[in-house]
């Protein structure tokens, strides 16, 4: 008689981690989804201050060069900050190629997690 009246309670457990914000819940993060959104935030960010840095670099060895005058030394700093900002640039351009490199071999070749939109 006593099961009758009582109904089991299931408790609602949530966790903060996943929030409803971006559209998360439990299937999300037991697939990846919610490590995926913060990686490719994360990188999208770092992509932007490494773009400001190679900006900055380059001005600042012209600058430098322009304001040497004919002291080899001079020159010789400018050039080296402004091939330093070449080679920021090329380290940048190259992580798309590692991060889609990454995605076809984890993810097979008609998945880009370039180009991924999870609707956010």
């Amino acid at each position: 008689m006593l099961d009758k009246l009582v109904k089991p309670a299931y408790a609602q457990i949530t966790n903060p981690a996943i929030s409803e914000k971006l559209g998360g819940n439990a299937t999300d993060a037991q697939t990846g989804k919610i490590f995926t959104i913060y990686f490719l935030n994360i990188w999208k960010m770092m992509i932007g201050v490494g773009s400001l840095m190679v900006i900055i670099f380059f001005v600042w060895g012209s600058i430098l060069w322009i304001s040497g005058g004919d002291d080899a030394a001079k020159i010789g700093k400018a050039r080296d900050k402004m091939v330093q900002a070449v080679i920021g640039l090329i380290i940048l351009v190259s992580s798309f190629t590692i991060i889609e490199f990454i995605s076809t071999l984890f993810f097979g070749g008609d998945f880009s997690i370039l180009n991924i939109d999870f609707g956010i």
